[in-house]
């Protein structure tokens, strides 16, 4: 970038090394050098770098990458690659991309859907927002039977694009599927909770509330404060929390007043439900007594609880505050 005219020169060196050379990893480096020429370099990119040719040399260096990827080196200069597209590119690079949300290797996928969410407006003004949202779809089924840490970070990347393209509600069946399957990773389940969320809407309330009898504590931590956010929005709060009481979500998150890990964000989702939650004030008063007669009490220390207490059943509260008073 810094040797006057020569920038022209320069493209067509790295381009012919893309190109040409034999060794993946001198490939990938020039493919590389291209990525960022647009950053350092505004001359290269003045209409001199073939970027759809490019592209479909970074396509076959990803392809490498499935039999060198022990090679951390190697994946971290793929990783660079793919970070550095230009602000506005062709159609034709975007069919590169929506192709490889099919790929085999998870890896692949997850790379695709990130640079497509990095211009996700640009889907929308090439009128490929439908084909993208299909081919999304069809990488989600994949994502859903590859437990692999690539296949997690496919299945986000993925889910993340279809929500921001305005159809998440089309992934919810993948994600519950995901969700309420236990042969899946806890980290793989988390990220359909977390999607879920984001998308709200009856069916994906519906779909948390049955997952907060799920065994795992930190899965239901998830679903617990997934759920607490859902019904302090103004858009979704009035829906979430009778679908909480028809889902008989009450009894669950009583339940989840005896783990010390899911008390409080239990506590906090039973008073905003109010006093249609008084099946949990028994607890309450207990875990209120617990803590004052606890290591560390204070007067403050069962303050939290006795608010929660109070929204549910304010005679409670009083009856429980002149008691302690005594």
């Amino acid at each position: 970038s810094s040797h006057g005219g020569n920038e022209g020169h320069l493209a067509a060196a790295l381009r012919r090394i893309m190109n040409d050379h034999g060794c993946v990893h001198v490939r990938l480096w020039a493919g590389q050098a291209m990525g960022i020429a647009p950053r350092v370099a505004p001359g290269v990119s003045g209409g001199r770098v073939d970027w759809e040719g490019a592209t479909a040399k970074l396509a076959s260096a990803l392809e490498s990458l499935r039999t060198d990827d022990s090679d951390p080196e190697l994946q971290a200069w793929a990783k660079d690659i793919l970070r550095s597209p230009p602000r506005e590119f062709p159609a034709a690079r975007f069919e590169v991309w929506l192709r490889h949300l099919g790929h085999e290797d998870a890896m692949v996928r997850a790379w695709a859907a990130h640079i497509l969410n990095d211009n996700v407006k640009q889907i929308g003004s090439l009128g490929l927002r439908d084909r993208t949202i299909a081919r999304l779809m069809a990488a989600l089924e994949i994502s859903r039977d590859d437990r692999s840490v690539n296949g997690y970070h496919s299945l986000r990347q993925c889910a993340k694009l279809l929500h921001r393209l305005g159809a998440g509600e089309s992934g919810i069946p993948h994600l519950v599927s995901i969700l309420e399957d236990s042969d899946q990773s806890v980290r793989n389940r988390q990220c359909a909770v977390g999607f879920l969320e984001r998308i709200g809407g009856p069916q994906a309330t519906e779909a948390l509330v049955r997952a907060l009898d799920f065994h795992e504590v930190t899965l239901r931590h998830s679903v617990i404060f997934s759920l607490n956010r859902l019904s302090r929005l103004p858009h979704s709060g009035a829906r979430t929390l009778p679908i909480l009481v028809r889902g008989n979500g009450i009894p669950s998150l009583v339940r989840a007043l005896d783990e010390p890990k899911l008390q409080n964000h239990a506590a906090r989702l039973l008073a905003e439900i109010g006093p249609e939650a008084s099946a949990a004030v028994p607890k309450l008063i207990e875990l209120i007594n617990q803590r004052r007669a606890g290591p560390g009490a204070g007067p403050d220390v069962d303050r939290e609880l006795k608010y929660r207490l109070w929204k549910i059943d304010p005679e409670a509260a009083e009856k429980l505050d002149a008691q302690l008073e005594k």
